[in-house]
């Protein structure tokens, strides 16, 4: 399955770190802020820092819960 804007279902690359075109990013965030999500996100896929939300064990923006006493 192709990875897709999220916006506007354009197909984009499997190797993105973002999940929407640059057409699109730069339309929502404009293109300043944009170069500097794309970049950050880079940096942190660079840094085997990035979550895309494969493989874990609780939805993204949702963490484990400590258990209080």
């Amino acid at each position: 399955m192709a990875k897709k804007c999220i916006y506007c279902n354009k197909e984009i690359d499997e190797e993105c770190v973002i999940d929407f075109c640059e057409k699109c990013g730069v339309a929502v965030w404009g293109k300043k802020m944009f170069d500097a999500i794309v970049k950050n996100m880079e940096n942190a896929k660079n840094d085997d820092n990035l979550c895309n939300g494969m493989g874990n064990d609780y939805p993204l923006g949702k963490q484990k819960k400590e258990k209080s006493m």
